[in-house]
């Protein structure tokens, strides 16, 4: 066989065993520390009992290194080594794992848990505590780059969180939030409801806003009233407010940062009606003796704030859009067509696929969508535009041809 060394019997030797001049056998290796080392023995078989123990030693010795490797250790590890992530992510995974891993799988020895596991501590997570889908594939992108970077070191052979993702996005698929947000009807037949609600018109100027600048949630807690420029009717978005949850060693907090990209400093153009709905919400304001009372690193007089004067943040305003969309669907409201409409599960972060979803319907060109939504890679916007196009021609095509 080509490229196979042979002994003197005919035997075939692998890599780093020789035949020696006197007859022995030899096996050269290099051990963890760089050191070149032999053994020697009188027959090829007792050679590689030798070497078989020389493998054995040496992975009982990197157990011994790494006895100690629990998750909760490799979490650590691996926050250090992303250099390059700005604080206030930095601070979402630790509120991730602090909430949702560290404790019972925390301290598990890495080359214990299995996929089987992680998938199990899903499920605990979903049925327990009410963790939705959306939060359980947060805390799966955690999990999934601790466990790759213990593969990378060495600690484990395989990454147990890869195929806990795909098995629990199948299974769970159905129940997931929707993130693509809505149509243009649905969002008119939405604001509509909402302003003429009694019990939540006081949302409406938030609704619009979020469903006509497609800003992040951050952005609009950000919103100073100097940030809209009246006379060029457009606002500036150069900055944006974090809510940074309670971790084991920090309070929760608000504090300022730049946009989520580059690309998120932009100016977004409003319509005339924008500003007739600024004055409701100053008129609302004033009417409920809301006053800003909050100076976020240098940021103040917001825009939208909450009873107590504060920036917005997001879970409140979420659990407000599952009272609002709940009444919206017990209410039988219909659209052009006569079928009753039932809205899906509506977050702020849906408001931003529904805006991009307007701009696609109304053939907004793709670098003006780009900017407007302050996306930083051009394929992003793309793989929207072409999502929303094919869901909007079979919607097109269903009500028209029937």
């Amino acid at each position: 066989m080509t490229g196979v060394r042979m002994d003197c019997n005919g035997q075939a030797l692998f890599r780093g065993e020789y035949l020696r001049k006197d007859g022995r056998y030899e096996y050269r290796y290099v051990d963890r520390y760089g050191k070149t080392k032999w053994i020697y023995a009188n027959r090829l078989s007792e050679l590689r009992g030798e070497e078989a123990k020389i493998l054995f030693l040496e992975h009982l010795e990197v157990k011994k290194m790494f006895v100690d490797k629990t998750l909760d250790n490799q979490f650590e590890i691996w926050k250090m080594s992303k250099v390059n992530l700005k604080e206030q992510t930095r601070e979402g995974y630790e509120y991730l794992y602090n909430a949702y891993i560290r404790g019972k799988l925390g301290k598990r020895y890495l080359d214990e848990i299995t996929t089987f596991d992680i998938k199990c501590h899903y499920s605990a997570l979903v049925v327990d505590k009410r963790v939705s889908c959306e939060t359980i594939g947060k805390v799966q992108n955690v999990l999934f780059q601790i466990f790759r970077s213990a593969k990378e070191a060495g600690f484990i052979l395989s990454n147990p969180a890869e195929q806990a993702a795909r098995d629990f996005e199948r299974d769970h698929s159905k129940h997931s939030s929707n993130r693509k947000g809505i149509f243009k009807e649905e969002a008119d037949l939405l604001l509509d409801f909402v302003k003429k609600s009694e019990a939540y018109n006081h949302w409406y100027p938030l609704i619009y806003f979020f469903i006509n600048t497609g800003m992040r949630i951050s952005e609009m807690a950000g919103l100073r009233w100097q940030d809209i420029n009246y006379k060029n009717r457009e606002l500036s978005v150069d900055h944006a407010i974090i809510y940074c949850n309670r971790t084991h060693n920090k309070k929760a907090r608000l504090k300022a940062a730049p946009p989520k990209t580059a690309a998120g400093y932009r100016k977004i153009p409003l319509k005339k009606k924008a500003f007739t709905l600024l004055e409701q919400e100053k008129e609302y304001q004033s009417s409920e003796n809301i006053v800003c009372k909050s100076v976020v690193d240098g940021y103040t007089d917001f825009v939208f704030l909450t009873r107590e004067g504060t920036p917005i943040t997001q879970a409140p305003i979420n659990r407000a859009l599952e009272r609002i969309v709940q009444a919206f669907n017990d209410s039988d409201i219909h659209n052009k067509q006569g079928k009753i409409v039932i809205l899906p599960k509506l977050t702020t972060h849906s408001f931003r696929h529904t805006f991009a979803n307007i701009l696609c319907e109304e053939n907004v060109n793709l670098k003006v969508m780009q900017m407007l939504l302050g996306q930083s890679d051009i394929s992003t916007t793309l793989d929207i535009y072409t999502r929303v196009n094919e869901e909007f021609v079979r919607r097109e095509f269903s009500s028209k041809w029937r």
